[in-house]
């Protein structure tokens, strides 16, 4: 049977939409775009500026229910 990898979803403010754009730029060697887990895990980065908790969920859970359409398409 093959092991199942979980998704992480980092969801936030401008911050985090930045840090993916430092780690796609390699701005430091020792930083990776998976933090380094190995394939343990599948981290996805969303970041959109001037989010707060209520906007994020008025207008960001749908990368939630995104992921979870590929999870299932994969099994």
């Amino acid at each position: 049977m093959a092991m199942v990898v979980p998704n992480a979803l980092i969801l936030g403010h401008s911050f985090v939409r930045r840090l993916k754009c430092d780690l796609e730029l390699g701005f430091d060697p020792r930083a990776a775009s998976d933090f380094n887990l190995c394939g343990t895990a599948s981290v996805h980065l969303r970041g959109v500026g001037s989010r707060t908790v209520q906007t994020l969920k008025e207008n960001d859970l749908h990368v939630v229910r995104d992921l979870l359409q590929i999870f299932l398409s994969w099994k």
